[in-house]
Parts: C-alpha cells; structure tokens; sequence
C-alpha cells in the first residue's frame, strides 16, 4: 500500500478533482488518449498511474481501466479523509 505521505502533486490534484465531481455516486472517467482520462466534465486530465496510485492507497475505487471506455469511479471514505485530515492541514502549514 503507497503511503499516504507519498502522495504528491498531480496524485493530491487528481483526487481532489475526484472528490469535488464524486457526490458519492461516482464520477466518470473518460479516456481521452492512451494512459490519460478526464475527470467527470473538470477539464482535469489524469494519467493512468496516478489514478492507479490512488486506488492502490486505498483513496479511489475503480476497477481495471480499458482504453477507449468510459468508467465509474468513486473516491472512498479514506480518501476523503485523507483531503479533509492530511491534505488541508498540509496546505494551512504552508499559508
């Protein structure tokens, strides 16, 4: 499991996309190039990795990507956590 603290920009930056377009219900990722997809309708474009990162900590819940395809996926408990807890406290220290 990657470390929470191990999580860095585009990772902190996707999830928090995640999380504003995931009313609980999930959030569509679009796959708009080989190892890109878009968030919902942000503009935010995530590779690949990233969202596999997220998903591996725990934070997203998704199954296996397919290029080409659309797909739900929903940021978990944790991950909302992890933006409420880690990631605002973070951002207060660095105000």
């Amino acid at each position: 499991m990657t470390n929470h603290q191990d999580l860095r920009g585009p990772a902190i930056q996707a999830l928090v996309y995640l999380a504003a377009y995931d009313s609980g219900q999930g959030v569509t990722l679009t796959s708009v190039e080989p190892g890109f997809w878009q968030v919902g309708d942000s503009g935010c474009i995530a590779h690949a990795d990233t969202l596999h990162q997220l998903a591996h900590a725990g934070l997203l819940d998704m199954s296996y990507l397919v290029e080409g395809c659309d797909m739900s996926v929903t940021v978990t408990q944790d991950g909302r956590d992890y933006l409420t807890h880690h990631h605002n406290a973070r951002k207060d220290r660095h105000q």
